[in-house]
């Protein structure tokens, strides 16, 4: 037989239920590079981890960081 719960054991029963259901359904892990496109309207698409455009647009962004981050040279 379950237990009774009063107010509070509900509330905390329902959050803790909420935050389990979302770490089941999975999304992107720490750490895990996101790739958002934006249309012209500015609506976000998260692409999915594992896609080749997924894939590719952090590549690219690997390179352009890694452009940003490289020390410039002397001008001759």
């Amino acid at each position: 037989m379950r237990e009774r719960r009063g107010r509070i054991g509900r509330t905390v029963g329902a959050a803790v239920d909420s935050i389990a259901s979302a770490a089941r359904r999975g999304g992107p892990r720490a750490g895990e590079p996101r790739a958002v496109v934006y249309d012209r309207a500015g609506h976000g698409t998260l692409l999915r981890p594992g896609t080749p455009e997924h894939e590719r647009l952090v590549a690219l962004a690997d390179e352009l960081i890694a452009l940003w981050s490289a020390p410039e040279s002397p001008e001759s």
